[in-house]
């Protein structure tokens, strides 16, 4: 088998039509790890193909253009060059910055080690927003949450800042969804979280004092886990000077199942009474999470934090946080066999010689989207009816529902646009019925939506949240 070569190209708006489509008409340098691509300038483009063994041609793989050209180039695409729009469909995109930091065509991801209190935070996340037990969640519901994208940026691009992805997440949703999900009633709660997590593994520095000695606690327990070794009252004494009431917990090892529960509801009193978002119930919740991974004697027992996760939610976020802590084998059944997958979405190596693994990227969605047309997304050539996969940033995925745009864009198609004809005598009815059912259609799933709609309503009014499991799933 013979190896292909990567070659990078510097080529003009004219040149890159001709390599776009894998013609070798200028010549080509040799790519490695830190070939410096600061000569594209606004005009010019740097396009990293690899060579085929056939008809003296290339296959592009990547183009890397400033955000300048970026947009007039997708929307000339889009009109001009419909066989090759969605670039991004096909070929990654890149700001020259950011492919600087290639340091070969293989980037792997990492964690740090902290990989499965992620893909605990993530299932924990979908949980809140969904209302829905572990068992009942889908994947397409856990890669579509904020964790998610943050978590799978952290291991591929730990330099980006939250901030920043939290900024390409929000665009999408306000992009692709006509009513977005209300994730920032929950982004408060999971902000704590992010920072403890990256801190712990290096990418971002403690902040204040809640975080501080969160990261020390949660680095405490990891090691403490992967050398086998058992919790220790230390968990607690860290916070006693700043929780005077966590005395509560000393000896919790020794307490009966049903005193653990009863003192798991007196850090809820306590929180309960605590304003929110200090440091002082941060550090609660931390306990109070902790106490719900070891209340039912020594095991997890998370419907304690489920039946207070509408009004404390991240005491259940950080239950299953803690009880992920420290777990070496993350691709078993974990959380109902969603650990394994969310674990092969995180994990997986970039290379820039594998096509996107989306439907498009951020940037170009951005460019095609079009809300004057009856349908928004029909250039963005979507092959899936439910659910769009797009890029924020290179190599990282995040699933977006995308009922709420189809509903609206064909629930109640236009009567001027469905021409009536007489049937003509002898002609079979059935062309009348192929002509006037896209009307019919279109009436009925909207009548059948509100309907449904209406019957989940009184269903779930009144019905108390379904704990998920009797233990957290990384234990053995």
């Amino acid at each position: 088998m013979i190896e292909r070569e990567i070659l990078l190209y510097d080529v003009s708006e004219d040149e890159l039509n001709s390599v776009l489509l894998g013609e070798n008409v200028v010549p080509g340098l040799p790519w490695y790890s830190g070939r410096s691509t600061r000569s594209v300038s606004i005009g010019r483009f740097g396009v990293l193909a690899e060579t085929l063994d056939r008809y003296d041609s290339i296959r592009p793989t990547c183009i890397v253009l400033n955000s300048e050209d970026a947009r007039r180039l997708y929307g000339r695409f889009g009109t001009l060059r419909g066989d090759l729009s969605p670039i991004t469909t096909w070929c990654h995109a890149f700001p020259p910055r950011m492919f600087e930091s290639l340091d070969g065509p293989v980037r792997n991801a990492d964690l740090l080690g902290l990989e499965s209190a992620w893909i605990g935070l993530i299932v924990a996340e979908a949980s809140v927003l969904a209302n829905r037990p572990v068992g009942k969640l889908t994947l397409a519901a856990c890669t579509a949450t904020q964790s998610f994208a943050i978590a799978r940026t952290f291991a591929l691009w730990p330099f980006i800042k939250s901030s920043a992805i939290l900024d390409k997440f929000d665009a999408v949703q306000r992009l692709l969804r006509t009513s977005p999900p209300k994730m920032d009633q929950i982004r408060a709660k999971l902000s704590l979280i992010w920072i403890v997590l990256s801190s712990v593994s290096g990418v971002n520095d403690a902040g204040d004092l809640a975080v501080s000695t969160l990261a020390r606690l949660v680095e405490r327990l990891k090691e403490r886990r992967l050398a086998g070794e058992a919790d220790g009252n230390e968990v607690f004494s860290a916070l006693r000077k700043h929780i005077p009431e966590i005395d509560v917990l000393d000896g919790i090892e020794d307490v009966k199942p049903e005193d653990r529960v009863a003192r798991f509801d007196f850090l809820v009193s306590i929180l309960a009474a605590e304003p929110s978002g200090t440091n002082k119930s941060e550090l609660i919740c931390f306990a109070a999470g902790y106490l719900a991974t070891i209340a039912a004697g020594g095991t997890p027992s998370i419907g304690l934090a489920e039946r207070i996760s509408e009004r404390f939610p991240q005491v259940l976020l950080w239950a299953y946080v803690i009880g992920s802590l420290g777990q070496r084998i993350v691709w078993n059944s974990a959380f109902d066999g969603l650990g394994r997958f969310i674990n092969r979405e995180l994990s997986q190596s970039f290379s820039i010689q594998e096509y996107p693994s989306y439907d498009i990227l951020a940037d170009e969605a951005e460019v095609l989207v079009d809300r004057k047309l009856a349908d928004p997304l029909v250039r963005l050539r979507l092959k899936q009816q439910r659910v769009a996969t797009v890029g924020l940033f290179p190599g990282v995925a995040i699933s977006v529902p995308l009922e709420e745009v189809v509903s609206a864009a064909r629930a109640d198609p236009p009567v001027s646009r469905v021409e009536v004809r007489r049937p003509t005598q002898g002609r079979d009815l059935s062309d009348l019925a192929d002509q006037i059912w896209p009307l019919i259609r279109g009436r009925l799933l909207a009548e059948l939506g509100s309907e449904e709609s209406e019957l989940a309503k009184v269903k779930t009014r009144g019905k108390k949240r379904e704990a998920s499991q009797a233990g957290l799933p990384f234990k053995k």
